[in-house]
């Protein structure tokens, strides 16, 4: 069951909740891998109603795209994948077949 003050937060016009994993839960540890924190987002989405930000080692354009077009989170953000590549956001729109808005810049079109 998700905490009665999470549930209340949709009277309280909170627009997202980012549900990041500090220390470990109440029931014990959760192992660390790819996605690991998508699965508290989820069930923050589904049981109190509210729009819910996914955290935690996301790191392919894929899994960004299952997570949010599955509605296991409203958005997705990362924070390392950003610092190995500044332009994750123009890859992930090539790989996932998208063609970036706005385009990047005339002098940076052949690198991308």
């Amino acid at each position: 069951m998700t905490s009665p003050a999470i549930q209340s937060w949709p009277n309280c016009s909170v627009p997202l909740l980012l549900k990041r994993l500090v220390g470990p839960p109440h029931d014990g540890w959760v192992p660390v891998g790819a996605g690991y924190q998508v699965p508290f987002a989820s069930r923050i989405r589904r049981e109190a109603g509210i729009e819910t930000a996914a955290v935690g080692m996301i790191t392919s354009p894929a899994q960004a795209d299952e997570i949010v077009r599955n509605g296991h989170a409203d958005v997705v953000m990362m924070a390392r994948e950003f610092l190995r590549d500044p332009n994750w956001p123009l890859h992930a729109a090539k790989e996932l077949g998208v063609k970036p808005s706005p385009v990047p810049p005339v002098q940076y079109a052949r690198a991308f």
